[in-house]
């Protein structure tokens, strides 16, 4: 959701329900085929539909269907919006689509198939000051299919340059990536990921993505390798994790800042 809109998919019925966040109301239904992945930009709602190599473009206000955006190959599995820009992956394959043209800008190619892609700002130091540069990073994780060696890994692409930037290489304990989310307003430096074991893993960008300490979900019922991390997502200062016995653990990140 965008803070006053958020976006909920049925699987079975294939629609997508468009919820007024403030109000706590029903705003609109959007009939679509079965939804994989869904994203907000602004007004416009970006969802892959199963079995299919296109995404299409909706406008949640009315309701109506605005474009299609093809050229995949393979079905599409995630799609992020940040800004203006918008990518999906399908198979090992990013793109960047232009909305206004429906056009895609950037094609990227990854080493093996591709199971979660997520936009961040890239940081750079400069004169003591750490400040958001003009160029934006795309974070990729290899799918748990692809072969042994790229399994635990996660790597920061530069859109403008097309280049992998930084790779975050997990420890093989039996383990695989299952979500990770790229620092907010508060922790702009970080990149956080979650494991198949419920480990929490904290990177810094800054110093090439060397690792830092691992928070630990400690503060509720949940208890080290009680289950899986299954979703991360930023709450201001909190590092909130869903885990896949339907748990959730909310960490308090001051002393990461």
């Amino acid at each position: 959701g965008s803070g006053d809109v958020l976006l909920t998919s049925c699987v079975v019925k294939g629609q997508v329900k468009v919820w007024d966040v403030p109000r706590r109301t029903l705003s609109r239904i959007i009939g679509t085929s079965p939804v994989t992945c869904l994203d907000l930009s602004g007004n416009t709602m970006l969802c892959g539909l199963f079995f299919s190599s296109n995404v299409e473009a909706w406008d949640v206000m009315s309701g109506d269907k605005k474009a299609v955006l093809s050229g995949h190959e393979h079905h599409v599995q995630s799609i992020d919006t940040m800004d203006d820009i918008v990518i999906s992956s399908a198979g090992s394959m990013i793109k960047r689509w232009d909305l206004s043209s429906a056009m895609c800008t950037d094609t990227f190619e990854e080493e093996g198939p591709i199971h979660m892609i997520k936009l961040g700002a890239s940081i750079k130091e400069s004169n003591t000051h750490l400040l958001s540069s003009s160029s934006w990073g795309i974070f990729t994780s290899l799918s748990k299919v692809a072969p042994s060696y790229l399994r635990n890994q996660i790597r920061m692409w530069d859109v403008r340059g097309g280049m992998v930037a930084m790779t975050f290489p997990h420890p093989d304990r039996g383990h695989h990536i299952t979500c990770f989310e790229p620092g907010n307003l508060f922790h702009q430096s970080k990149l956080f990921s979650g494991t198949s074991t419920g480990e929490c893993y904290q990177w810094d960008l800054r110093c090439g993505g060397c690792p830092l300490n691992n928070p630990k979900f400690s503060n509720s019922e949940v208890q080290d390798g009680a289950g899986g991390i299954i979703y991360l997502q930023f709450n201001h200062k909190r590092l909130v994790a869903q885990f896949d016995d339907m748990q959730i653990n909310a960490l308090e990140l001051c002393a990461y800042d």
